[in-house]
């Protein structure tokens, strides 16, 4: 009951969260936007589901099958894990009662969302590894960029690898290469706008 009667604004700042990042508004626009709010209100819904049934593993088939939805849209699975970590972040702020098992439950549904196997499960477990090693070989190559963007611009171009990495396992998981082509081509345009090498 104090999920829902919180909703409005677990959706509200999780979806501020979200676009703070350029990279939604302008792969997605307003109809994004409308789409983003309306997902954040069915996690919400299937998080109460699973809380009444007490069972993780409707919000854990949630999570997947959303996933198996958005990827094939232009989504990656790290956005989607994504915001189920800003939403539990939401009910912790809010001290919400229980809290504390929504926000394991949403865990769960993020952690669910992880490949364990083939090429796919093999670049989501050294996703982190391979691209701090990419950062590196950006800025070897670029030795102006740090002191041009600072720590920040290098925060943003690890958590822009990451994302790289996310889009390359999910057209692995599901044998569509044309997903990752089709975001790195937009990507490309995208980061060049905004002077990232």
């Amino acid at each position: 009951d104090a999920l829902e009667a919180h909703s409005g604004a677990l959706v509200a700042g999780a979806h501020d969260e979200m676009y703070a990042n350029p990279f939604w508004e302008e792969r997605f626009g307003e109809r994004g936007r409308r789409f983003a709010r309306e997902d954040g209100r069915h996690h919400i819904t299937y998080l109460c589901a699973a809380l009444d049934a007490d069972s993780v593993q409707v919000m854990t088939a949630y999570a997947t099958w959303l996933r198996d939805v958005l990827v094939p849209r232009g989504m990656c699975s790290r956005h989607l894990a994504q915001h189920f970590v800003s939403l539990a972040q939401g009910v912790r702020a809010a001290e919400l009662p229980d809290g504390e098992t929504a926000c394991l439950y949403l865990q769960a549904a993020s952690d669910a969302l992880a490949y364990d196997v083939g090429a796919a499960g093999d670049l989501h477990h050294r996703a982190a590894a391979l691209a701090r090693t990419t950062l590196d070989r950006v800025v070897a190559g670029h030795p102006e960029w740090p002191a041009r963007r600072g720590t920040g611009g290098l925060q943003r171009c690890l958590d822009d690898l990451g994302y790289h990495l996310a889009y390359l396992a999910d057209s692995l998981a599901i044998n569509r290469p044309e997903l990752f082509v089709d975001y790195l081509r937009w990507i490309a345009g995208f980061l060049e706008r905004r002077g990232v090498p």
